[in-house]
């Protein structure tokens, strides 16, 4: 047994009310690592049930109260705990708890574990991420009592999900002389979530660094990739070496109101638990150097490296940008163009990023046209790169050009939704970023059904296929009459469902379900999150399972979506009377009023996506035990017979407890 691992079992026995004098008899009675897994397991599930109470967005009561409660936590384990409060741009407040172990040479390395404790507004946050905060505290739990040579923060972030704000405010209040002493981060993030069943290590970009080596080496079945959606970016960006401890897949609850604390896989985030520790003891032990040198090496400098799989929102607003870079750019230009009875204003912000899988940073100009993302510009020579260097690094990612001509050279990426051009201006050579989309109507390819069954050749759609058969039953895959992939790039629309039509005619007791290629796999032919894939399977179905001709008459209505076809006394028509009735066409400014009213953000753009977001949340999610709107949704489908059948069917495909 490690020293650690004996330390935290003694705090468990002591918050138990078992002395410590009792301790060594107690755990000669213990027949096997089972009961002490078991004693780590309920200790973390209680740091669960108190952390999902309810949901904590920054500035809510429930944010509050997580502070409260694991500045208790910190403090009753012996350690100084400094709260550090941060205002949003709309005026709320969210607060970092940071939780430090001293180490006694006052110049000593600094490491960091950190994870955050707010939560989307529609969701109990216990996968994301309540997981990843109990994981912080059962590492802080394992190491108080060791000594170290190196000084640890512990660090539980506010506003990680409206753009990394805490990460990102925390490490713009430090010192030089601080950062120049942290020499590496571990983000706990999404740990055991349902769906989802092993862990990663990820880098901002995908490369490694000391601290993933040193992880992997403990754990020689952590796969190291690329993920950009956490606080470790904050701190690579300021030079720290950092990664993110996180599942594999984002899971089948994600940002939803079902996200649970019953629903995670407790012995997961003990796993990373115990990962972690292991390597803390490695960087606290006075038998290994200081590692400042090397993190020094590999962080400074460091600039945000844009990947060819890196989406690019255009349209979306400065903060949303620089909320999903993780860094804030110089304002370098403004300007106004008018017209008759308008006024057009331009912003553009200056960043240094690698891009085309260069080793050197480029000078970047994301520009905005009243106040949203219209293009990029690269400006390499201003960094002392040329158009020839550049061209070379764009072709070895995309190949020939789409189009050449003597003013410019252009590639097109419908993959990623990006269109590039190198051409030259009055400044010298520029590369153009832009954003292209060939639209749903890009079919790639079609598939028959019949009697619930598809004969597909071809592999890699095969598997799409076979996929969503193994989740939904054949006896439930009747009204499916196509399948389809196609693709309007990655991470645009993911799927969508449609009455067939004929003749000009729509028929909805016939569906299409349509997959978009490129958010299953990448464009090298390998599978993406399936996990996600599941959800979205049973979102479309929904769509299926409640537009179809028991309840929606087309002879009535003008399609699926007018309320004047919805059937008396049809599911559909109960549901929207109850939920629905008063809010018109979207519901988008009631939950900006009232976010609980929905199992997630994306149900509140129309009625039809609520009740096929809620039929997924219905099957997906345990019996909801709140009080909220969104959970009484929930619970009106747990009021029909036939759909507690069909969630019994889904989920003993699935391999879940009903």
């Amino acid at each position: 047994m490690k020293k650690s691992f004996s330390l935290f079992l003694t705090a468990a026995f002591l918050s138990a009310g078992i002395s410590s004098t009792s301790f060594a008899s107690v755990e000669n009675t213990m027949s096997s690592a089972t009961e002490l897994s078991r004693i780590q397991n309920d200790l973390m599930a209680n740091d669960l049930a108190v952390l999902t109470q309810s949901p904590r967005p920054i500035g809510s009561l429930g944010e509050q109260n997580a502070v409260q409660y694991l500045q208790e936590r910190f403090s009753e384990m012996g350690y100084s705990v400094i709260l550090q409060p941060y205002t949003d741009s709309q005026g709320l407040t969210g607060t970092n708890v940071i939780a430090v172990k001293e180490a006694a040479d006052p110049n000593a390395d600094i490491f960091i574990f950190s994870a955050h404790h707010d939560s989307v507004p529609t969701t109990y946050g216990a996968n994301d991420n309540a997981s990843g905060v109990t994981a912080l505290l059962a590492v802080a739990e394992s190491l108080k009592e060791l000594p170290s040579d190196t000084e640890i923060r512990f660090i539980s972030f506010t506003d990680e999900e409206n753009g990394k704000n805490g990460s990102r405010s925390y490490m713009a209040s430090l010192s030089s002389e601080e950062k120049d002493r942290m020499i590496g981060a571990v983000q706990f993030d999404m740990l055991g979530g349902l769906g989802t069943s092993s862990s990663v290590v990820c880098t901002a970009d995908g490369q490694s660094n000391w601290v993933s080596d040193l992880l992997q080496k403990k754990n020689s079945d952590l796969t190291l990739k690329a993920e950009t959606a956490s606080d470790h970016v904050s701190m690579q960006l300021s030079g720290i070496p950092s990664i993110l401890l996180m599942q594999d897949g984002r899971g089948y609850l994600y940002h939803s109101m079902a996200d649970t604390a019953d629903t995670l896989d407790l012995n997961a985030i003990a796993d990373a638990v115990e990962t972690a520790v292991s390597a803390a003891e490695e960087i606290m032990s006075d038998d290994t150097p200081s590692y400042q040198t090397i993190a020094s090496e590999q962080g400074d400098g460091y600039t945000y490296r844009q990947t060819r799989q890196n989406v690019i929102y255009f349209s979306s607003s400065l903060a949303d940008t620089e909320a999903y870079i993780g860094a804030s750019g110089e304002h370098t230009d403004h300007w106004e163009q008018s017209g008759d009875g308008w006024t057009d204003t331009y912003d553009t912000y200056r960043y240094s990023m690698s891009w085309f899988d260069a080793d050197f940073p480029m000078n970047t100009y994301y520009e905005y046209r009243n106040g949203f993302l219209e293009r990029i510009k690269i400006r390499p020579e201003e960094t002392g790169h040329t158009d020839q260097e550049v061209r070379a690094l764009i072709e070895a990612m995309y190949g020939a050009p789409t189009s050449e001509d003597e003013s410019s050279v252009s590639w097109a990426d419908p993959i990623y939704s990006k269109y590039i051009t190198l051409s030259h201006d009055e400044e010298g050579c520029v590369v153009g970023v832009g954003g292209y989309s060939v639209g749903l109507t890009n079919v790639l390819s079609s598939y028959p059904v019949e009697n619930g069954e598809a004969k597909i050749e071809n592999p890699e759609d095969a598997k799409v296929w076979e996929f969503l058969c193994s989740i939904l039953p054949v006896e439930y895959r009747q009204k499916i009459t196509q399948f389809n992939l196609f693709t309007d790039g990655c991470s645009n629309v993911l799927a969508y469902t449609s009455p067939v039509q004929q003749d000009g005619i729509t028929d909805n007791t016939q569906f299409s379900i349509n997959i978009d290629y490129y958010d299953v796999y990448d464009e090298n032919g390998a599978p993406r999150d399936w996990s996600k894939l599941t959800n979205t399977i049973i979102h479309e179905y929904g769509h299926v399972l409640l537009e179809d001709d028991t309840q929606i008459d087309l002879s009535i209505g003008t399609s699926t979506h007018d309320t004047a076809g919805f059937i008396e006394g049809s599911f559909r028509k109960r549901f929207f009377d109850t939920f629905w009735s008063d809010l018109g066409d979207t519901g988008v400014h009631d939950y900006e009023l009232h976010p609980t009213n929905y199992v997630s953000r994306y149900g509140a753009n129309y009625f039809h996506e609520d009740i096929a977001d809620t039929f997924a949340v219905f099957v997906l999610g345990d019996f909801p035990k709140g009080d909220t709107v969104a959970e009484d949704k929930i619970r009106f489908f747990w009021d029909e017979p036939e759909m507690l059948n069909l969630r019994a069917a889904i989920r003993k495909n699935l391999g879940l407890n009903n």
